[in-house]
């Protein structure tokens, strides 16, 4: 299974920030998977030529984070906390399943944890969580579009109450039953067929 790990195609601040967060949420909460899947990093450039110094550069950071853990349900207090340790590298907007819940939204194919599971970078996993998993959505046309809704979902909205996929369009219609009949031939030579029970 191909994971998306790699940090290298991100900004440097991006980097950095993200090493950190995800270092608190391992020490503070344990994680078996902690995945990525939004972020966003503003960059303020201001120049002033009467001042000293003439350039200065101020980063914002905003990142959304997917937190499996396991069976036990994180404290409340416990992920305040871990979100105002991460606030000092930015701010983490982060929902917490179990492993359990996470592998039956995955079975059920509820939109925002298949495409999570599918496209997300995993910042942190654990094999043996990984090996539980079942497979991931084909990458198929027909998710895409159904994933409009979830992508254009405001931030504040519960991702998971968004539902599942339509497998209709995977699944073939069944045959149908051959049609029962007869040839014969007229006197002319012309054949008819009759069909028959």
């Amino acid at each position: 299974m191909k994971l998306k790990t790699s940090l290298g195609h991100l900004h440097g601040k991006e980097q950095m920030a993200l090493h950190h967060i995800k270092k608190i949420l391992k020490e503070t909460c344990n994680p078996l998977l902690l995945y990525l899947y939004n972020s966003k990093l503003s960059v303020y450039l201001k120049r002033n030529y009467c001042a000293s110094p003439v350039r200065t550069t101020a980063h914002k950071f905003e990142c959304s984070l997917l937190m499996v853990t396991e069976q036990a349900v994180l404290s409340p207090s416990v992920r305040q906390q871990a979100i105002a340790d991460c606030a000092l590298f930015g701010t983490v907007s982060l929902k917490v399943l179990s492993l359990p819940e996470f592998i039956n939204h995955l079975q059920v194919r509820n939109k925002f944890c298949c495409w999570v599971q599918k496209q997300a970078m995993l910042l942190l996993g654990c094999e043996r969580a990984i090996q539980q998993l079942p497979p991931p959505i084909s990458n198929h046309r027909e998710y895409r579009k159904q994933m409009l809704p979830v992508q254009s979902a405001p931030a504040d909205e519960d991702m998971l109450a968004l539902g599942s996929f339509d497998e209709s369009f995977l699944h073939h219609a069944p045959p149908r039953a051959a049609l029962q009949g007869m040839i014969s031939y007229t006197s002319s030579g012309a054949f008819k067929y009759s069909i028959g029970k």
